[in-house]
C-alpha cells in the first residue's frame, strides 16, 4: 500500500469550497520544499531558527563571491533539511535586466534517476537597493 503525499498548495490559496488548497503532485511538493528551504533566511522561522539558508541574502554581495557561497549554502540546506534528495548541481547567474540573481538547482529523488531542475529568482531590486518585487519565484 503506497501513501499519496499531500501538502498545502503553494502559492497559498483557497479551493472552491473555501478550504486551504492542497496538492498531491509529488514533484510539485518536493519542488516547493526545495524553494522554501533555500529561500528561507536563517532565523526567519521563530520556532525553527536553524531552518533555511542565507542564500537569499547574497543578492547584496560582490558578484564574484556569490556563486561559491550560494553553492555552499545550497549544499548545506540539502544535507540538513532535504537529505532524501540527491543534489546534482547548483548554478548561479545574475539577470542584469531585472536586477535579480537566478539560482538553478538540479536534483533527483526516490528511485528515479531523472534529474529535476528548479530555477529560483531572488529579490528584484532597484538601483538604490529597495525591493521592487517580493519573490522568490520559480520558473
Amino acid at each position: 500500500m503506497s501513501v499519496t503525499p499531500k501538502a498545502i498548495s503553494l502559492p497559498f490559496s483557497f479551493d472552491v469550497n473555501g478550504a486551504v488548497a492542497t496538492s498531491t503532485d509529488e514533484k510539485k511538493i518536493v519542488q516547493d520544499r526545495v524553494v522554501l528551504t533555500l529561500m528561507t533566511l536563517l532565523g526567519e522561522r521563530v520556532m525553527r531558527p536553524t531552518y533555511g539558508t542565507s542564500a537569499r541574502a547574497l543578492v547584496f554581495e560582490n558578484m564574484s563571491a556569490v556563486p561559491a557561497a550560494v553553492e555552499q549554502y545550497v549544499q548545506l540546506g540539502f544535507s540538513e533539511w532535504l537529505p532524501y534528495l540527491n543534489l546534482i548541481s547548483v548554478d548561479t547567474g545574475l539577470d542584469v535586466d531585472s536586477n535579480s540573481m537566478v539560482i538553478t538547482v538540479t536534483y533527483n529523488y526516490g528511485p528515479s534517476t531523472t534529474p529535476v531542475t528548479v530555477s529560483i529568482r531572488t529579490a528584484i531590486l532597484d538601483r538604490t537597493g529597495n525591493i521592487i518585487t517580493e519573490v522568490p519565484s520559480v520558473y
